[in-house]
């Protein structure tokens, strides 16, 4: 994920780190799934793969823009416990929390996330 959110960075950040060290990722970088794909499928034998990157954005001020806020602030509400068993949850995460959803409401606001489809013959 990009943006220029950098609490909104910071908890995308903590996320990731936690899904890792759950076993839910296989690399605790933010593209460590986007760039081994292809390479464990060869490996699980499916030939011939091929892949497609799809870029979402979210801008402030669009309806896309409020469901990704609406989310993110529902994310980072629900996942605390999660964070807390798998990583050391940060003394000011409710200060960081509330500077993301004030920085999601400034009117230049954008975040895009890229998903990666793959495919092949098995």
């Amino acid at each position: 994920m990009t943006t220029e959110s950098p609490a909104l960075f910071q908890l995308v950040s903590l996320l990731i780190e936690s899904m890792y060290r759950a076993g839910h990722l296989s690399s605790p970088k933010t593209s460590g799934a986007l760039s081994e794909l292809a390479h464990l499928m060869g490996q699980h034998g499916v030939q011939d793969v091929k892949t497609q990157v799809h870029k979402l954005e979210y801008r402030f001020g669009t309806p896309e823009g409020q469901n990704f806020y609406e989310d993110m602030k529902r994310l980072f509400r629900t996942m605390v416990p999660f964070l807390q068993k798998w990583t050391q949850l940060p003394s000011n995460y409710e200060a960081t929390y509330q500077q993301m959803l004030k920085e999601m409401q400034e009117p230049d606001f954008v975040a895009a996330w890229e998903l990666l489809t793959a495919w092949g013959i098995k």
